[in-house]
C-alpha cells in the first residue's frame, strides 16, 4: 500500500526543545530486501539441534541474505530484538492479533547518525489495518525494544 500526502509539509522544530532531547535530522535509504518475522530456536537448543542439516544450511544460507545493520526499514516484517512488535503492540493494546498490525517505519540504532535506542535496540511504528485503510495515521503506536 503506497499512501501519498500532498499536503505533508515538514514540522518546525518547537524552540523550548533542548539540544539534549533533540535528534539531528538525517537521511535514510531504503532497498527492497529478504525478511522474516521468525526466528529459529536458538543453535544451542535441543530443538535446533533436531534440525536436518539440510534444513539447518537452508535457514542459515537464508540469514546470510539479512541485512547487516543498521537496519531502518518501511512496511515487511519488524526486526525480531525480543519479539515481534506487531505482537506485541496487539497484546498490549488488546486488539487483535500480530497480523492486523502494520509496520510503517523501524529505525534501528545508527551511530553514524547518533541514533542509539538503549543497548542497540529499535524503533517501531505500527498502525492497525483499519486505520491504513482510512490513512488515520493519528492512531500510530511506537514500540521500543533493545537486547
Amino acid at each position: 500500500m503506497l499512501h501519498l500526502a500532498s499536503s505533508a509539509k515538514r514540522a518546525e522544530v518547537p524552540e523550548d526543545l533542548t539540544i539534549d532531547t533533540s535528534i539531528m535530522s538525517a537521511s535514510l535509504s531504503f532497498d527492497v530486501v529478504w525478511n522474516t518475522s521468525y526466528l529459529p530456536p536458538s543453535v544451542d537448543t535441543e530443538q535446533f539441534v533436531d534440525w536436518p542439516q539440510e534444513e539447518r544450511d537452508v535457514w542459515w544460507n537464508f540469514i546470510k541474505m539479512m541485512p547487516k545493520p543498521p537496519r531502518h526499514a518501511m512496511l515487511g516484517y519488524p526486526m525480531l530484538i525480543q519479539d515481534d512488535a506487531r505482537h506485541e503492540v496487539a497484546q498490549r493494546l488488546g486488539r487483535g492479533i500480530a497480523d492486523d498490525w502494520y509496520l510503517l517505519l523501524q529505525v534501528d540504532t545508527d551511530d553514524e547518525i547518533g541514533f542509539t535506542w538503549g543497548d542497540a535496540g529499535a524503533m517501531f511504528y505500527l498502525v492497525h489495518r483499519d486505520e491504513l485503510q482510512k490513512h488515520d495515521f493519528a492512531q500510530t503506536w511506537l514500540i521500543a525494544q533493545c537486547f
